[in-house]
């Protein structure tokens, strides 16, 4: 019914679509503006504007690329092929789902900075990554970054844990000078 390069392109305008509805939809927050202060339309609106940029790009990158335009034109594979390769993708999907939910039941528990840290060297482990020095610091870095965005910049409260490890957030937080 579609061609194939329409089935390539058409994930990426029905989120677009969305996303652009839902960016019209941010307007309509009820709230008493404060000056100097952002709106809780503010990051909705951001993170819609960047998901609409990266379908756009997509868009464009499936239309226009030789890539893609060489690829509409090959052989499919094989079902064998496709149904291995589905597998392996599936026990992969199902211990990062595993991962994801136990991240948010300890979240309160062992407090953002330590779970997100965990989470992080969880998730590069089961997406078989394996160089142990990158999966430390990329899970160090980037928990610090997430740290500072959401309680310095963002000013988010975020779960500290309950005694002992309220104590490890406490220590990353007079660190990174968060009050």
């Amino acid at each position: 019914m579609f061609s194939q390069a329409t089935r390539k392109i058409a994930p990426y305008a029905l989120t677009f679509t969305a996303a652009l509805y839902l960016y019209l939809q941010a307007d309509s927050f009820a709230y008493f503006a404060r000056r100097g202060i952002l709106g809780p339309d503010f990051w909705p609106k951001i993170l819609l504007v960047l998901t609409m940029a990266a379908c756009f790009y997509e868009i464009i990158k499936r239309i226009f690329s030789k890539k893609y335009i060489l690829q509409n034109q090959t052989a499919p594979l094989h079902p064998e092929a496709v149904l291995n390769k589905c597998k392996m993708h599936t026990g992969i999907l199902l211990w990062v789902l595993a991962i994801t939910v136990a991240y948010a039941c300890l979240l309160t528990t062992l407090g953002f900075p330590l779970c997100t840290f965990l989470y992080f060297i969880l998730f590069m482990i089961a997406t078989r990554y394996r160089n142990a020095w990158a999966i430390l610091a990329n899970s160090l870095i980037g928990t610090l970054i997430l740290a500072v965005i959401f309680m310095k910049a963002v000013h988010v409260s975020l779960p500290l844990g309950r005694e002992p490890y309220s104590e490890i957030t406490f220590f990353i937080l007079g660190v990174l000078g968060v009050r």
